[in-house]
């Protein structure tokens, strides 16, 4: 992390001064991502702690899509789920580039896009509470389990009676129809069972990292073996109708957040969109969980008890287990082995690709629920 105090040249308490957030005592660099994306935690000196994130343009969400996401979480902690961070709104400022608050920040726009973002230059950012809490580590228990499927649950009830009635939004609707993360998991498998597959064996066994070339054909070894199962898999369940309503999409472990064995926070929310609510429990479980695929199972039990599944759901949860146990490694090789001048690969995406590939290693289907 990098720390840096309240009068930096950052820009960063600037820009927080936009959303009403003042008397900053100090800003800390939480993380950054390979979009060129940052999220500072900025703590002001009455013990108020807030996220700002920083986004380039180029790679954000379209307006209306955040409109409709931050419509959402509004509605969401409205209906009683305050562990999701609300975006801030935008206050009236001083236009004035001469003596208002704007003044020093160079490229700025004063057009806002949705009334909680603020572009400078070509970065959109937008400040919320920073959450309580911290994730689970590895293997957590089933009272931790308990409390984020209960609270999953909450929120999907909530996001799903938000957008009820609405037929028209492109992101977030209420229907029965094909899942489109299905059918994005399905492009992916089919393109690295067309020769994407042996294009990255082949640039691993040149790779010069040993580390990275172990852990890479581990992948590629158990994709060798299961890639042809995983196809026929995806196939038969992207031909299915499923009740589609508005979920999280992206969630994974350093996204649920605890106070003792309560959650107290979910976060990263920007993927939210409409598909099935399968989506929010395989990979978060996975994450948790790695190879235990008994600890997987028990896990999809509490929440088919919470919301049964038919007979398609259930081989949709099972189709969607083995697709982050098989696909999520090849996003990490996508960015070791793709055209990605200037990523600088890091020790904690080599520790990432490890884990990972011990997942990927020891993978077998996993049994169907019975909820």
């Amino acid at each position: 992390m990098t720390l840096f105090a309240a009068d930096s040249n950052s820009g960063v308490v600037q820009v927080a001064s936009l959303f009403g957030v003042e008397d900053i005592c100090q800003v800390t660099l939480a993380s950054g991502g390979f979009s060129g994306a940052a999220i500072y935690r900025v703590e002001c000196s009455a013990g108020r702690v807030f996220a700002g994130r920083r986004t380039p343009l180029k790679s954000s969400l379209p307006v209306a899509r955040v409109r409709s996401l931050h419509s959402t979480l509004r509605r969401i902690q409205d209906g009683g789920l305050e562990i999701v961070p609300v975006p801030l709104s935008i206050r009236k400022v001083d236009e004035d580039p001469g003596t208002g608050l704007l003044h020093g920040l160079g490229d700025y726009q004063r057009v806002f896009l949705p009334d909680s973002w603020f572009q400078v230059g070509t970065d959109v950012w937008q400040f919320e509470p920073w959450m309580p809490g911290a994730p689970a580590s590895a293997d957590p228990p089933d009272s931790m389990v308990r409390s984020a499927v209960q609270t999953l649950h909450e929120f999907h009830v909530v996001a799903k009676a938000h957008w009820q009635s609405d037929t028209t939004n492109e992101w977030f609707f209420c229907r029965t129809g094909h899942s489109s993360g299905i059918q994005r998991r399905l492009r992916i498998a089919s393109d690295l069972a067309g020769g994407m597959l042996r294009q990255y064996q082949s640039k691993l066994e040149i790779e010069p990292s040993p580390e990275i070339r172990q852990h890479g054909l581990r992948v590629c070894r158990a994709l060798d073996r299961w890639l042809p199962w995983l196809v026929a898999r995806l196939q038969a369940v992207a031909a299915e109708a499923f009740v589609l309503q508005p979920v999280i999409r992206d969630l994974w472990r350093p996204h649920v957040l605890f106070t003792d064995d309560a959650v107290s926070g979910l976060i990263d929310l920007s993927a939210m969109a409409s598909d099935h609510v399968c989506f929010d429990v395989t990979r978060l479980f996975r994450s948790w969980f790695g190879a235990n695929a008994k600890r997987v199972h028990e896990s999809m039990q509490l929440f088919a008890d919470m919301h049964p599944l038919n007979s398609a759901e259930k081989g949709l949860a099972q189709t969607l287990d083995a697709a982050t146990v098989l696909l999520s490694p090849v996003t990490w090789l996508q960015r070791r082995l793709g055209q990605n001048e200037g990523v600088v690969w890091s020790e904690e995406m080599t520790r990432r690709l490890a884990e990972l590939a011990e997942t990927a290693e020891h993978f077998e289907p996993l049994k169907a629920s019975n909820g």
